[in-house]
């Protein structure tokens, strides 16, 4: 009797016949945002953010499929195996492959078709005959510079390229406004910092030249406008300013100007519906990783804050209905110029 040894490739577990299968993801799934912490800290002690190539932002999915077959299962497993297999290692999707099974993604209201994703871990969990999938996937090859005129991963169908007069626009909608209010001003490049020239639309309106983004009774805002979910946590870390001196008592010693900054601020909007949870994801990815914004936080401060975003994390609940969890870092203010300042915004 001949031995056959166990010594077949472990990215080939799958023989004979595969089920055509097309699996799309079920609610539930994520879609998070990584920024890279970059950061110098000044002369003076204070911490300043910024970017260090294109490619500051990692993209995970965690997506989710339950009550597969067996025969599902072995298809779905066969699917990224052929991936793991192959010469490039990616996965797009809505794309067959050579037994025709494809991954679906979600695309329409919010994202569009995004492609060459890496499998970064996938579990298969038997229950009563079934298997429940969870597949993540990651990638860090889109950059707001290369698509700054429009999105990386939005569909941006969905926003107007450009604003124009007598037109119904509504709350949330996104508009791209490449033009400056340059009264007061004598020196400016009017192709300064397009980049920026995206406003958000915070009250429905037919358009008119007052209420154009940078009209008397304007309808836009470059500011972040999104009402924020209740239980607001805010804590601030001051151990920094703690010395700890061996055999003897502690004692206070104020080393960096940077101390008191808020980091982790995580905000919550909850059961927001597509046009919106697309609106915010739009104003973040413009504002990727270094660029600050201005976050009034009621009640509380008197003094102005900026952040920046460090991750957010996008779920998706029901049909028109999502849960975006953001995080952000205070940052300290360093320009002063009005007309160009990333930082707050007079139109």
């Amino acid at each position: 009797m001949s031995e056959v040894l166990a010594t077949y490739d472990r990215d080939n577990n799958i023989t004979g016949a595969i089920e055509p299968n097309t699996f799309v993801p079920e609610y539930g799934s994520t879609v998070s945002f990584e920024n890279e912490n970059v950061h110098i800290t000044t002369s003076d002690n204070f911490y300043k953010k910024f970017s260090k190539g294109l490619n500051g932002t990692e993209i995970k999915l965690n997506l989710k499929y339950s009550n597969k077959t067996e025969a599902e299962a072995r298809s779905f497993l066969s699917f990224l195996e052929n991936i793991s297999t192959s010469s490039v290692g990616i996965v797009d999707f809505n794309t067959p492959n050579s037994d025709s099974v494809e991954l679906s993604f979600p695309t329409g209201e919010i994202y569009k078709n995004m492609t060459e994703f890496n499998v970064e871990n996938y579990n298969f969990k038997f229950h009563d005959g079934l298997f429940d999938i969870d597949l993540q996937l990651i990638k860090n090859g889109y950059s707001s510079f290369l698509d700054w005129s429009g999105s990386s991963y939005l569909n941006t169908e969905n926003c107007h390229s450009t604003w124009s007069d007598a037109t119904s626009y509504s709350k949330f909608d996104v508009v791209y406004f490449p033009e400056y209010n340059t009264a007061g001003y004598s020196n400016y490049d009017t192709v300064a910092n397009r980049i920026e020239k995206f406003y958000y639309c915070n009250l429905d309106h037919t358009s008119s030249a007052a209420t154009s983004p940078t009209g008397a009774d304007t309808k836009w805002t470059r500011s972040f406008f999104y009402d924020l979910d209740d239980d607001v946590r805010i804590s601030t870390d001051k151990k920094s300013e703690i010395v700890k001196l061996k055999d003897s008592f502690s004692s206070f010693g104020k080393t960096e100007g940077s101390a008191g900054l808020i980091r982790g601020l995580t905000l919550n909007f909850k059961n927001r519906t597509d046009k919106e949870t697309r609106s915010i994801i739009h104003f973040i990815e413009k504002h990727e990783n270094y660029k600050p914004f201005e976050l009034p936080i009621p009640q509380l401060y008197t003094r102005r804050k900026f952040f920046v975003c460090s991750s957010m994390i996008h779920k998706f609940v029901y049909k028109n209905c999502n849960d975006i969890s953001i995080t952000l870092d205070e940052v300290v203010k360093f320009k002063s110029d009005p007309m160009f300042d990333n930082y707050q915004y007079d139109n």
